[in-house]
């Protein structure tokens, strides 16, 4: 199971762990990000919409989509878990 959260250029697929440890699917951008590294705490939401943004800049950067940044994008909406490939489709 992948969380789904809203990105700028559509959904983010996300796999945490309780430590910090994560990969990112940005389909807009078609980037996979992965981070092994732990956090002191477990699930602490700053680091995690900190990583977040990074990734999805990174994913921007490396498709071209550099001026994409100048967006904030929204990643406070909900998260869920959901089968399938794309949020509301099973």
């Amino acid at each position: 199971q992948f969380w789904f959260m809203p990105g700028l250029l559509g959904d983010l697929q996300v796999c945490l762990g309780i430590h910090g440890q994560m990969v990112l699917v940005d389909r807009a951008t078609r980037t996979v990000s992965v981070k092994f590294s732990s956090w002191p705490t477990a699930q602490n939401p700053a680091h995690l919409l900190d990583t977040v943004r990074a990734f999805v800049a990174a994913g921007q950067y490396a498709a071209g989509l550099a001026s994409a940044g100048h967006h904030r994008a929204n990643l406070s909406g909900p998260i869920g878990v959901v089968e399938g490939r794309e949020r509301g489709h099973s």
